[in-house]
């Protein structure tokens, strides 16, 4: 039991710290397997898998794809710090359902009627640069099965 909980608190340590979050997860071991649950923020389908999707070259890779690919249009004196990506990933890699969520407390601008025209660029910018550049996805596995699996990835944008 105290092995048992030792590699969880691992595992919880490991997400936190490369930046993927499962914010609504829930964990169980079931006959010696770790299974994963979480639901989509769009459904109130569950979802399981005994390992999780991974980006082929690591976590840290995609996070640094959007961050070094981001151009900021210069007729905005706005910038934003922090984004969340939510996405589906397919049997196949394939990610689909995409959303990006910018907090407007996160939003700063020196004129805030540019903030929502801002917003609604720099999402569009982004799904370009993961539309274009993104590799496909290790998909997650559950009971040696490839299944479709919710991911949400947190980043901090530095654009100051």
């Amino acid at each position: 039991m105290k092995i048992q909980f030792l590699f969880f608190l691992a595992i919880l340590i490991s997400l936190n710290s490369f930046g993927q979050v499962y914010q609504d997860s829930f964990y169980e071991v079931k006959n010696d397997t770790f299974i994963y649950q979480r639901t989509f923020h769009d459904n109130d389908k569950m979802y399981y898998a005994n390992v999780t999707p991974e980006y082929p070259s690591g976590i840290i890779e995609f996070v640094k794809l959007i961050q070094t690919n981001i151009k900021v249009p210069k007729s905005y004196d706005c910038f934003f710090t922090m984004i969340e990506f939510h996405f589906l990933v397919d049997k196949d890699g394939t990610v689909t359902k995409k959303e990006i969520v910018i907090n407007d407390s996160r939003i700063h601008c020196d004129n805030d009627s540019n903030r929502e025209a801002f917003k609604a660029e720099m999402i569009e910018i982004i799904l370009e640069i993961i539309d274009s550049k993104m590799l496909k996805w290790k998909p997650a596995v559950f009971e040696n099965e490839k299944v479709e699996y919710p991911v949400t990835v947190p980043m901090k944008i530095d654009m100051q």
